[in-house]
């Protein structure tokens, strides 16, 4: 189902390769760390599987000058994230993912505490989900940290969050961020065209701008 698998603890690190699996996904990691740079993970995945890219059950990654598109999955079109997985994005590109829920990255309450996620000075564009989360969904204690990230044209069909979906005790901290023309295609009854809140979620924002969100 994986082209690559990482597990047992091990850290591997990989630079200007590109990973596709036309019905499995690109990389699985448990319990393991990667390095990633100038790596792009595309069209892999299916709607039957979590994580279209990748999927990580604890551990750490690093993404860095990284592109992944055109990834599906069930939930997380790109990337399903679990069990105290910790995640860091920079200067990277997140487009034209889907997904039932999380159509670039699905943060899935797991047994290994909250999830960590951050984005700095990246884009994630085009991602559609079915339901909430048109980029991304983080499901319960889920955190995440953005800054100077582009949040464009990402859309769930029928669902809350355009860009951004926060579930249950979820937080968001967003510095410089930019979110533009994101919504559900069938707005009328969702709420959040670029940002939903649900139950004891919270978020802080420092000079943010939305423009043509529904």
């Amino acid at each position: 189902w994986s082209t690559l698998t990482i597990q047992g603890g091990e850290t591997v690190s990989l630079m200007g390769i590109t990973l596709t699996h036309g019905s499995g996904r690109g990389m699985a990691l448990s319990a393991s760390h990667g390095i990633l740079h100038e790596v792009e993970l595309t069209n892999s995945g299916s709607s039957s599987i979590d994580g279209g890219a990748i999927h990580m059950s604890g551990g750490t990654l690093s993404l860095t000058s990284a592109v992944m598109s055109g990834n599906t999955a069930d939930r997380g079109g790109h990337i399903l994230m679990t069990d105290g997985a910790e995640i860091s994005i920079f200067e990277s590109t997140l487009s034209t993912g889907q997904a039932t829920r999380g159509g670039a990255i699905f943060a899935l309450d797991g047994s290994g505490g909250g999830m960590s996620l951050s984005l700095e000075s990246s884009t994630v564009q085009g991602n559609q989900s079915d339901g909430d989360g048109g980029a991304l969904y983080l499901e319960s204690a889920a955190s995440l940290v953005s800054s100077h990230t582009i949040y464009a044209q990402n859309q769930p069909d029928l669902g809350d969050g355009g860009a951004i979906y926060l579930g249950w005790a979820s937080t968001l901290s967003s510095v410089e961020d930019e979110f533009t023309d994101n919504g559900s295609t069938t707005p009328a009854g969702t709420w959040g065209g670029a940002i939903s809140l649900g139950t004891y979620a919270s978020a802080e924002l420092d000079t943010v701008s939305f423009t043509g969100n529904v």
